[in-house]
């Protein structure tokens, strides 16, 4: 047969049988140890990568879930058409929305770190209206021209735990206002 030398078959050499036997033996048996030695060497190896891939795989569906309440927080806010700003203790701006930026013609990110209050203050107008002013509505200057809004302030929780977070949220009262002031032009006629 091919691969043994003229006039040798496969059965001819007994890999058992004198010194070469007994060396092939001995060589079978190291390597046997060795593979069972690497085998329990590197078992709690594999159990640590089964354990960091399950871990990492709720990580992400963490991470999923998370943007996806982030969307759905970020379209509620949106769909409400208030404007919202966000600072820390020290009031100063970590988020604005993309309705806040673009009604007092801002870029978002540009603002991050700024005062807040002087933002705020930098957009009033003062309406000569010292009953609004003390109830939270103010008098802003937008890109569409002066209106009214209320401002409400809440804490809420900072991201990541970075602390308390202030939320300022704007909310458009033009058609009160509006209601209001006519009530008012009604009942000085009567």
């Amino acid at each position: 047969p091919p691969g043994y030398p003229a006039g040798m078959s496969a059965h001819a050499v007994d890999p058992n049988s004198g010194a070469a036997g007994a060396a092939g033996l001995r060589r079978a048996r190291v390597r046997r140890a060795v593979w069972a030695a690497a085998a329990r060497l590197t078992r709690p190896a594999h159990a640590e990568r089964r354990d960091l891939a399950a871990r990492i795989e709720r990580l992400q569906d963490e991470v999923w879930t998370l943007r996806e309440e982030a969307e759905r927080w970020r379209s509620v806010t949106e769909a409400a058409g208030d404007l919202i700003l966000r600072c820390d203790a020290a009031r100063r701006i970590r988020f604005v929305n993309e309705a806040f930026a673009e009604t007092f013609g801002l870029d978002g990110a540009s603002v991050v770190g700024a005062d807040a209050d002087a933002l705020l203050n930098r957009f009033g107008l003062d309406p000569g209206d010292e009953a609004a002013m003390a109830a939270g509505d103010r008098l802003m200057r937008t890109t569409a021209g002066a209106a009214w809004y209320a401002l409400v302030e809440s804490p809420v929780a900072g991201r990541g735990g970075d602390g308390d977070e202030i939320q300022i949220t704007l909310r458009d009262v033009g058609d009160r206002r509006a209601f209001e002031a006519e009530l008012s032009r009604a009942r000085d006629l009567a």
